[in-house]
């Protein structure tokens, strides 16, 4: 049996660790902000429902995915009682990681980027005054 010489190893370890690692701490998002806002869900066929946040007192909008499937579902039923009662717009608060948006990305909306949702906090009817 042959043993690599510990230059050999540390040339290695230096490899994985300069072209593996590297690259893959880099490529996180920015960390996790929280957004209070007018939220809506506009519902489309054949294409994916365009949900949107525009945060209070700004003008940026920002994309929203929720990331668990029962919270999606939960918001989705929450935002339709709230809807059907009617009484304007729906104010919510997300907490979560805000990734900008690369120009190829698909649809463009006019938002500062595509916010990935952790926890959501609250939504109610009302407007951002209050």
């Amino acid at each position: 049996m042959t043993v690599m010489p510990n230059r050999s190893r540390n040339r290695i370890r230096i490899f994985f660790a300069a072209f593996i690692l590297l690259p893959a701490f880099s490529a996180r998002s920015d960390p996790e902000i929280h957004v209070r806002g007018t939220f809506t869900w506009e519902e489309t066929r054949g294409s994916p429902d365009k949900v949107t946040i525009q945060e209070c007192n700004s003008s940026r909008v920002y994309q929203v995915r929720i990331l668990a499937s029962n919270r999606h579902f939960m918001a989705y039923k929450r935002m339709k009682e709230l809807t059907a009662r009617g009484g304007g717009d729906v104010i919510a608060e997300f907490r979560g990681e805000m990734v900008p948006d690369k120009p190829s990305s698909g649809q463009q909306h006019p938002n500062g980027g595509t916010l990935y949702v952790h926890h959501i906090i609250s939504m109610e009817s009302g407007n951002c005054g209050q």
